[in-house]
């Protein structure tokens, strides 16, 4: 199944669902749900999810249906230059994730401190005023709406680098596939991993699986070969 490739290596990029989807690096390495948001939105935005094309009846008699892992892509020896573009993105952006981090993580802390003081409130004579409480809440609220808006103000300015640097690339591979699927004779080629993960896809013969053949394809491709059709 296409749910046993290389899922650890695999970066964020879930394509078909808006690239799962940036990623290791600015959007993989996750240390919350909340950063996951960003992360697996970050570096794609259209699905990939198939290149297909009609081939008349006389020149293919019996066209064949392949599936591509498109997580792969972004995986280690997945297709460079994708991965390189990502790797710009890591790092241009790296520096605010980290800062998104630190902030959610201490609100995390200051809210356990919080249930902790609550507890202690509760018991007969306990110093800890219902005042001191409500500062504190207030406090934790304001952190959680500056964490939202920086999220959102981060995630607008990731999505239009990622147009500017992935989106050429992201160009080169959708032409890319549909001419290796035109060479090789097949009449369409599907995402595995998202048929699978909606329970469409429950078996298949790997000789249908294309993924490594078409990083192959791509990377021996030159820089910028792709087309406005």
């Amino acid at each position: 199944m296409f749910g046993q490739f290389d899922k650890q290596n695999s970066s964020a990029i879930v394509v078909g669902a808006g690239l799962k989807g940036i990623g290791s690096g600015i959007l993989r390495k996750e240390p919350s749900q909340k950063m996951r948001t960003i992360r697996y939105t970050l570096f794609v935005t259209a699905a990939l999810i198939f290149a297909a094309f009609n081939v008349s009846a006389q020149a293919q008699p019996a066209g064949k249906v392949g599936l591509i892992n498109l997580e792969a892509l972004a995986a280690k020896d997945g297709a460079t230059r994708y991965i390189n573009a990502l790797t710009v993105l890591d790092k241009e952006f790296d520096t605010e994730i980290k800062a998104l981090q630190a902030l959610d993580a201490n609100i995390a802390t200051k809210t356990q401190e919080l249930q902790g003081l609550v507890e202690q409130a509760n018991k007969p004579g306990s110093p800890v005023s219902a005042e001191s409480l409500r500062t504190r809440n207030y406090d934790i609220e304001r952190m959680k709406r500056e964490l939202k808006f920086k999220q959102e103000d981060l995630q607008a300015r990731v999505n239009s680098r990622r147009q500017t640097v992935v989106g050429p690339i992201y160009n080169e591979m959708r032409v890319a596939l549909r001419e290796y699927a035109l060479k090789n004779g097949y009449s369409i080629i599907l995402d595995g991993g998202k048929l699978e993960e909606n329970g469409l896809l429950m078996a298949f013969d790997a000789k249908y699986d294309v993924t490594k053949e078409f990083i192959t394809f791509f990377n021996a491709r030159p820089a910028g070969t792709a087309s406005t059709n």
